[in-house]
């Protein structure tokens, strides 16, 4: 990569890690005030839905396709950005709006689909009604953003895009605790903090796209051949990169059958993944796609690109796996154990977590390889690769949960993103010619076999220092962190000294070089 987007990568990687660290400290708040309860199965299952847009569409397809279109128009036909970027502002504001309208006539329905089984406790069902009414107007919100978010991506404005996920943890953990603080019911407290940092995170956005001079107006013609281009490649976009959050609803409606808390259970849980892998692959995603967009037609510059987005994942990936599955207990009661999360919550959620652990490598190849198809405007392959997935789970969910419960799902979601995994290469040799499958499989190899220390210090850190978890909070977190930190820069400097490219590419990554 250019000595320029390493600087980026540096930067984002930075922003990301507070936006992460905030979103943890958010969910400490809600843990130990709502715990893993009545409150937090409804609050979950009510923001599972505009949460799921969130990745859709400002992690996902809109993000995804847009960025290609813009970037040749760009390059082409730069007088016209204003006009198409107007038209899809506007277009995306009526959809949008129209579709939040539905969601709040229709959230019974909504939520009938999903947790049906709410209806056997009493009070349970409306009460995630209610809460999805007054949530779902974030879908509005976070659709736009995704749009100001492309626009300023492809301008090379990467800092503000993702720092607006920050403003989201803070506006609900000040509003959650302050209107608490007058009498109001802490679910509805936290609700309407994700309403106001939906509303943020569009409008800084929105401020920073007209400073640089991109003053939407309502345009005669709405569509434009570019905008047919756009809505093409979106509707295919949306299943292949939103297959995780697809899943997610699906692993709700499972959740919601399998008993109380387990919801809870599989939210916590995921939220821990989602700090790996929106923390290392989606800062990747997001800066390379704009960057393969625009070296498309230079095979050499877009297959060197491509191998690094493939090796540092594979560096970053596979111990953050280890360390997640053998010190899972650990981090669940140092990270949310308190309050109402009472010890046998820290248990099942630790579970959860090992099983969820298996998906982070898959989903982060198939993450830089969608990039990649975006990049050359193929937006079939990856969804196909995500049907693939959403059969597995689906029937990987009807095998295993019975007996397994949450476990169940979360392992069915990590089995089911092997299969999309497989799916994206066997066609990657057809559609992207510039990568060769071989690199993968022997930087997996040689990152896995440059592990095994990890794994052995890992276990048995898991069988000595971790053994006793009765201990003081405050012992078992001095232990935890000198253990992640210890591992980190053992990992790190072995990477040096053996010359793993990854190892290399992290350094220039934090030093901002080539």
């Amino acid at each position: 990569m250019s000595k320029n987007i390493w600087k980026v990568a540096g930067g984002v990687t930075l922003i990301t890690f507070v936006s992460r660290l905030s979103g943890y400290i958010r969910d400490k708040v809600m843990a130990y005030i709502l715990g893993a309860s009545f409150l937090s199965d409804s609050f979950f299952v009510a923001f599972r839905i505009p949460n799921m847009f969130r990745g859709l569409l400002a992690e996902g397809a809109l993000h995804a396709a847009f960025i290609p279109i813009f970037s040749e128009v760009k390059r082409e036909k730069e007088k016209e950005i204003l006009r198409f970027a107007s038209q899809v502002f506007y277009l995306l504001t009526f959809i949008s709006a129209g579709i939040v309208v539905l969601g709040i006539i229709f959230s019974p329905f909504i939520i009938n689909l999903m947790a049906k089984e709410f209806n056997l406790i009493e009070g349970k069902f409306s009460l995630t009604v209610l809460l999805n009414r007054i949530m779902f107007p974030y879908l509005f919100f976070i659709s736009l953003a995704g749009l100001m978010q492309g626009i300023l991506n492809v301008l090379s404005k990467f800092y503000l895009p993702a720092s607006t996920p920050i403003f989201l943890n803070i506006s609900i953990i000040i509003l959650g605790i302050s209107l608490s603080k007058f009498g109001l019911n802490p679910v509805y407290s936290f609700s309407f903090g994700v309403l106001f940092g939906g509303f943020l995170q569009f409008y800084l956005q929105y401020r920073e796209v007209k400073k640089i001079g991109i003053n939407f107006y309502f345009p005669k013609n709405l569509i434009s051949p570019e905008v047919k281009e756009l809505f093409y490649k979106i509707l295919p976009g949306i299943f292949a990169l939103g297959i995780n959050e697809i899943n997610q609803i699906i692993g709700t409606r499972f959740a919601a059958f399998s008993g109380d808390k387990s919801v809870s259970y599989l939210y916590y849980s995921f939220r821990l993944i989602h700090l790996v892998y929106g923390g290392v692959i989606v800062s990747l995603f997001t800066l390379l796609l704009p960057s393969l967009s625009n070296d498309v037609k230079d095979s050499e510059k877009f297959s060197s690109k491509l191998n690094e987005g493939i090796h540092l994942t594979s560096f970053l990936t596979i111990p953050s796996i280890l360390g997640l599955f053998f010190l899972s207990k650990p981090i669940i009661l140092v990270l949310f154990q308190g309050g109402r999360f009472k010890p046998e919550d820290t248990t099942e959620v630790a579970f959860c977590l090992m099983a969820y652990s298996f998906s982070l490598l898959p989903y982060a190849y198939s993450k830089i390889l969608t990039s990649a198809y975006f990049a050359k405007k193929n937006t079939k392959t990856p969804a196909f690769s995500s049907l693939v997935a959403l059969i597995t789970f689906v029937i990987f969910c009807f095998i295993l949960t019975s007996k397994y419960k949450h476990i169940g799902i979360a392992l069915s979601n990590s089995i089911s993103s092997f299969f999309q995994l497989f799916y994206l290469l066997v066609f990657s040799k057809k559609y992207i010619p510039e990568y060769n499958i071989k690199d993968l499989f022997y930087d997996f190899l040689k990152i896995l076999t440059f592990n095994f220390p990890i794994f052995f210090i890992l276990f048995y850190l898991s069988k000595t220092v971790f053994i006793n978890l009765n201990q003081s909070f405050y012992l078992i977190g001095i232990k935890l962190f000198f253990t992640i930190i210890f591992i980190i820069l053992i990992y790190f400097f072995l990477g040096i000294f053996f010359k793993i490219k990854g190892s290399f590419l992290l350094k220039n990554l934090l030093k901002g070089e080539r």
